[in-house]
């Protein structure tokens, strides 16, 4: 569970950055970008900027969850 642990750390870390570049792409094409097909993008961004915000406001709780059922499980090893 620490490797998921970690993994999972490392997984979020690398898809935020990702998403940070791409939202400052994103806002540089926005601004010369126009008609139709600008609103139509804009509304496809902004479904993944939410899907993006959701998993990242999952991750933290899941870690955590992760981190106790560590503990529990190195408490019980100890014979505690």
């Amino acid at each position: 569970m620490n490797e998921y642990a970690q993994a999972l750390t490392s997984h979020t870390e690398r898809v935020r950055e990702a998403h940070r570049v791409l939202d400052q792409r994103y806002a540089a094409l926005s601004e010369v970008y126009d008609g139709v097909g600008a609103r139509e993008f804009k509304t496809g961004w902004q479904r993944s900027r939410a899907a993006f915000e959701a998993y990242a406001e999952g991750a933290p709780p899941l870690l955590r969850l992760l981190e106790e059922k560590v503990a529990q499980l190195e408490a019980f090893d100890q014979g505690r």
